[in-house]
């Protein structure tokens, strides 16, 4: 092959992968420019897929909403999480107000089994504050109850007799912690 024909071979190549790109951009710019149909059944297919593979799966009514405002917006909306009007779950939530509180603030409020057991054997100080005082007081007598109820069941299920409730000083005393720890909890929410 002679260097002419070279030439002449280099510029059909040069020639054809010009043709072929500017085809391949012209296309691109043609349905770049080619307006969207919009068609309502092919919008929910999309919306269906969306929510299959996005989602847990779509709930009652998703599918109708996700359609009605557009997956390309809907997937935007889900990416970022902070633009999306949460105002009407936040005011049914407010009502929860152990959703505001630190790990800190449930614990003192809501006192686990241990740090009742606890206070009950003198480990722990009782609070000083009345209303959590009140709180404290109300969880140990649960825990007696419990533990009264358990010794009672074991007692029955021993095959006596009924449970005889033999008032004691001890019982009589627990009685009235009681009935003064729903005193000070009904007058604290009275506040």
């Amino acid at each position: 092959m002679s260097r002419a024909q070279r030439k002449t071979s280099k510029g059909k190549s040069r020639w054809i992968t010009a043709a072929v790109l500017s085809c391949v951009v012209a296309a691109s710019l043609w349905a770049a420019k080619k307006p969207k149909s919009f068609d309502p059944e092919i919008e929910r297919k999309r919306a269906l897929h969306a929510l299959d593979r996005l989602t847990f799966g779509p709930r009652p009514g998703d599918v109708q909403s996700v359609a009605a405002i557009g997956v390309d917006k809907w997937i935007e909306q889900q990416l970022h999480p902070e633009k999306i009007d949460n105002s009407a779950m936040q005011a049914r939530l407010s009502g929860y107000r152990t959703l505001q509180m630190s790990s800190r603030e449930m614990l003192l409020n809501f006192p686990p089994d241990p740090v009742i057991k606890a206070m009950q054997a003198g480990k722990l100080p009782m609070p000083q504050d009345p209303y959590r005082r009140a709180i404290y007081v109300a969880a140990i007598d649960r825990m007696q109850q419990r533990q009264e109820q358990k010794q009672n069941a074991a007692a029955a299920n021993a095959g006596t007799a009924a449970p005889i409730n033999v008032s004691t000083p001890v019982s009589l005393q627990r009685q009235q912690n009681r009935r003064d720890a729903h005193g000070m909890i009904d007058d604290l929410r009275r506040l």
